[in-house]
């Protein structure tokens, strides 16, 4: 039987409660199994938070690695405490604790290598995001199976380091749904692809004085995964089995003024 859960509330934008959040998340988790190693990302994470908020520097003060290491703690916390928050919700969603076994592994900053750690995060985002959009997800081939009404839904979730590879890997998520399709010809999937290191957001940090600045951030960002976004359509439409296809981008950055 799966692991009982009462719901995880969203996670506080203030970076120290946050930090009190996921520690606290992390030793519920090991209560139901999840082994936490002594090296784990997750901690160093929360430890660099802490040591961000007590130093006090200015912006000005941080070089581009600081800034860097600074922003995935960030980034990486807010983002996982927003996907459990969705998936511990009663009841528990089937197969989520083999993949946050690998998610606590993993590199601190993000790489264009293969990451087991973060490909199996973004398929925890994509069932928190079929949860939150009232669907019942579970963990099952090809990486997601959500049920909406009376269909079930095959997901083909795909973290792109290089767009050199975008086609190439749009059309493995395209074979992996139709396979699963073989004995049901009704089957249609959503091929999932996380554009954020592909697109170069993974490791950039820029710096804005204003919030015009990051208006003009947010902008280019959306602006960018709708174009390569709709290239996942065209070459996904090639293929009746599937049914749509969504792209994902996360970026970080310095408000200069408010640190």
């Amino acid at each position: 039987m799966p692991p009982k859960h009462t719901a995880v509330r969203l996670r506080s934008d203030g970076i120290l409660d946050r930090c009190d959040e996921l520690e606290k998340v992390l030793a519920t988790l090991e209560k139901d199994g999840l082994r936490v190693p002594s090296g784990c990302r997750l901690l160093q994470y929360t430890a660099t938070m802490r040591a961000f908020m007590t130093a006090r520097r200015a912006p000005v003060d941080y070089d581009g690695m600081e800034l860097l290491r600074i922003a995935t703690a960030l980034g990486e916390t807010a983002e996982l405490l927003d996907t459990l928050g969705k998936l511990l919700e009663p009841p528990s969603v089937e197969g989520w604790l083999g993949k946050m076994q690998n998610v606590v592994s993993g590199p601190f900053l993000p790489s264009k290598d293969h990451d087991p750690a973060r490909n199996d995060q973004f398929e925890l985002v994509v069932a928190a995001s079929c949860r939150a959009a009232g669907g019942e997800p579970i963990f099952a081939e090809p990486d997601v199976r959500v049920r909406v009404e009376k269909r079930t839904l095959a997901i083909a979730a795909k973290r792109l380091t290089s767009l050199g590879k975008f086609e190439q890997r749009v059309k493995e998520a395209r074979d992996q749904i139709r396979r699963e399709a073989q004995g049901d010809p009704s089957q249609q999937g959503i091929i999932a692809i996380d554009l954020t290191p592909a697109l170069g957001l993974a490791t950039e940090v820029p710096r804005s004085a204003d919030s015009g600045g990051f208006t003009t951030l947010y902008a280019d960002a959306y602006r960018r995964t709708a174009i390569e976004g709709r290239r996942v359509g065209e070459w996904a439409a090639k293929d009746g089995c599937v049914r749509a296809a969504a792209a994902y981008t996360r970026f970080s950055f310095v408000w200069v003024v408010e640190n």
